[in-house]
């Protein structure tokens, strides 16, 4: 019974293994990503806000709270970026971005500063 019970774990350990290696993947999928930015425009959001700031080529780390997606950077800045597109919401994720930091309004308590991106790789 013993041995039987080792075969099995021994075959899922062995079928559970994946060949291709995720970052040999994850490259030509960033690649293509780049590719899909580089030539259409982001969208324009958060009209309503006053631009505070901008920053340039600034890296950071998607991180998701609360099922939002945000640009987090070191260990206290958080931006919500209004317009992040889809092939880039994925947690963990290291982005270099540009863009503006729009104001937070004195009666708002937000997860993180409203942001328009300008450019994100």
């Amino acid at each position: 019974m013993i041995l039987f019970r080792l075969i099995v774990i021994a075959l899922l350990f062995i079928f559970s293994c994946n060949n291709t290696a995720p970052s040999k993947l994850n490259n030509k999928k960033d690649q293509v990503m780049k590719n899909d930015i580089a030539k259409s425009t982001l969208p324009i959001c958060n009209e309503d806000r006053a631009t505070t700031g901008t920053i340039t080529n600034e890296e950071g780390k998607i991180i998701k709270l609360i099922g939002t997606f945000y640009i987090a950077v070191g260990d206290s800045k958080r931006y919500h970026p209004c317009n992040l597109p889809a092939s880039f919401q994925e947690e963990n994720r290291t982005v270099k971005f540009s863009g503006q930091i729009k104001e937070i309004k004195d009666h708002e308590r937000l997860a993180g500063t409203p942001f328009m991106l300008t450019a994100v790789e």
